[in-house]
């Protein structure tokens, strides 16, 4: 038979399921999102004269060459309203900004083609600029409905989930504070090709940390609830390898440092 903890902890996970699933969710959507945008921008502004090609596309930019150049370009990038106007998250397109990154010419006859296939190109970009920005958004904002849709599940999720998570944090405090009234032994870390391995060390005062702490005994609780008088065992083996004990009992130590180690 499940115990309460394990029976509400289930309730918590499957919300934690759900939501994980929501987030799969949107991510798919926006990996569609940029999809589409970047069919908008092949479908208006691939290039209809020879000579002149994309060479890089993506949501937010297009890189064209221009004949066989493998080193310069021209850049044609985005510019979002979050671009211009202060304080604003909005990825609504607004317009274009171009550029170019360098070019290489073998002779002035390929400089006057260059400038022949980027005035065509120009005329091409301005005459389906306004199409290419409306559709843009268009499709922007599909998703992004989808995709708030999907964040308003999520933050019901989270409401319902609240009370539940709560619940179990309370538990579990009580059933280790339980533990720590009848004793709790702690695990020695995982040796490593560099150091063996031990048991945790525990801050008792700001200047006083005990090491190789094998088990933590609450004897009692301040009235405070803040810190704890407490019953430590340490375990260490000296150079010849004898393994020795040590007990000793300390008062006011901070709860917070036993329940960090405890919890390692």
């Amino acid at each position: 038979m499940k115990s309460k903890l394990e029976i509400i902890q289930l309730k918590v996970d499957k919300f934690d399921d759900e939501h994980q699933d929501l987030d799969v969710r949107i991510s798919r959507l926006r990996w569609r999102s940029k999809q589409q945008v970047e069919k908008v921008f092949r479908k208006f502004f691939t290039p209809d004269t020879e000579g002149i090609r994309i060479s890089s596309l993506s949501e937010r930019r297009i890189e064209l060459a221009l004949l066989d150049d493998k080193y310069g370009s021209i850049i044609i990038e985005r510019i979002n309203l979050a671009d211009i106007e202060r304080g604003s998250w909005s990825d609504e397109l607004v317009d274009f900004k171009a550029w170019s990154n360098g070019v290489t010419l073998k002779n002035v006859e390929e400089l006057e083609k260059r400038a022949e296939l980027q005035i065509k190109f120009a005329q091409q970009f301005s005459d389906f600029k306004d199409d290419a920005i409306a559709e843009v958004n268009h499709v922007q904002e599909k998703y992004s409905n989808w995709i708030e849709g999907l964040y308003k599940e999520q933050s019901k999720l989270r409401e319902l989930s609240r009370p539940f998570s709560k619940e179990v944090s309370e538990l579990k405090e009580e059933r280790l504070m339980n533990q720590l009234m009848e004793g709790v032994e702690l695990k020695m870390s995982e040796p490593t090709r560099w150091s063996k391995g031990r048991f945790p060390e525990l801050q008792v005062k700001y200047d006083w940390t005990l090491r190789d702490v094998k088990k933590i005994k609450v004897n009692r609780l301040t009235a405070s609830g803040k810190s704890a008088d407490i019953e430590v065992t340490q375990e260490w083996k000296d150079w010849d390898g004898n393994v020795n004990t040590s007990t000793q009992n300390i008062e006011r130590v901070r709860l917070d440092n036993i329940k960090s180690i405890v919890r390692i």
